[in-house]
């Protein structure tokens, strides 16, 4: 009996045993679809450049560091595939969509030592971009509570 009321305490809400929406689904699609599109764009950027052919310690540096920003892309892209299971603002999932993709076809710029400065560059404007607007997500959502408003929920 006690296995029964663990499997039905799983399923705490309507919302959750309804199973994931259209919109949920298509977010996270959107999420994976894009990452991969901006991964196979960042692989067709041109060859290294001769100081780096030149220089392999420099290479293999650069390598490891666009395999630490590829192991961060992975991670902002899990966190936000936990995230669009919830509701959140369609701008919201827009802008959160995009800093993941940069970070995602950015860590690939970089494997590719072709333009390792651009690479550098969108990588840090999509983890700033993911940062900023969680950060303004977080405070909406607490001055909504403060001010005793209703929070919208959006698909």
């Amino acid at each position: 009996m006690s296995v029964v009321a663990s499997e039905t305490s799983l399923i705490d809400t309507p919302e959750r045993a309804a199973g994931p929406s259209a919109e949920r689904v298509k977010r996270r699609l959107l999420l994976c679809a894009g990452a991969a599109a901006a991964v196979a764009a960042g692989s067709f950027v041109g060859e290294p450049t001769a100081a780096l052919r030149a220089d392999p310690s420099l290479s293999h540096l650069l390598r490891g560091m666009a395999v630490i920003k590829g192991a961060l892309a992975l991670g902002a892209i899990g966190a936000l595939w936990w995230r669009f299971g919830r509701p959140i603002d369609e701008g919201m999932a827009k802008a959160y969509l995009c800093g993941a993709w940069f970070m995602a076809g950015a860590a690939m710029i970089v494997w590719q030592l072709g333009h390792v400065g651009v690479g550098a560059i969108a990588f840090h404007t999509g983890e700033l971009t993911l940062l900023t607007i969680a950060w303004f997500e977080h405070r909406a959502e607490l001055g909504n509570r403060r001010r005793g408003t209703p929070v919208a929920r959006a698909s």
